[in-house]
């Protein structure tokens, strides 16, 4: 696989593991990936300081290791974008995740399309510039030139209708009741 496909993937996987902290019908931990904690002066991931299990549809439960990170991690995650509100346990933390609403499930359509778009943006930069070093090449002909390009532009197209299944699957995933 060449360079360039191998960012373009990374580009892909990027959207697809953004796609994965965007809520669903079904509670999952991916919903935490994206809460850092400040952990003794340090960012660390959440996931890095308390274990993540789902009991049941609609719960999540956070056992934490560290008691004094307790406070940290309630701040971050009544901070989040989530919009959660945490309930603290002893050394555990309960989060009850609301069903959907109709508005609310409008909100993280628009928010995956602009997760889908800025993957978009990012694989046409990338198809910009190799197109632009093909073009600055010398040792190349120009029927090379021109074969090159096109291999581009069919590689950038398949990574494109990559980002579009994935999007219509989590389209439907967060439309479906």
């Amino acid at each position: 696989m060449s360079e360039f496909e191998t960012k373009l993937t990374k580009c892909v996987d990027n959207l697809i593991t953004r796609f994965k902290s965007v809520r669903t019908n079904r509670t999952s931990p991916d919903l935490l990936d994206g809460i850092v904690v400040d952990y003794y002066g340090s960012q660390t991931p959440l996931k890095q300081l308390a274990n993540i299990s789902v009991p049941d549809s609609s719960t999540l439960s956070l056992q934490v290791f560290d008691k004094s990170a307790i406070s940290a991690i309630e701040k971050a995650l009544v901070t989040s974008s989530l919009g959660i509100n945490p309930h603290v346990d002893g050394t555990s933390i309960v989060l009850r995740v609301p069903p959907l609403t109709a508005e609310r499930r409008n909100q993280l359509v628009k928010q995956v399309n602009q997760f889908a778009e800025e993957a978009r943006i990012g694989i046409r930069n990338l198809r910009r510039s190799s197109m632009d070093d093909i073009k600055k090449n010398t040792d190349l002909s120009d029927d090379d030139k021109k074969h090159e390009e096109q291999r581009i532009q069919k590689v950038t197209e398949r990574f494109n209708q990559d980002i579009g299944t994935a999007l219509e699957k989590k389209v439907n995933a967060l439309t479906t009741v």
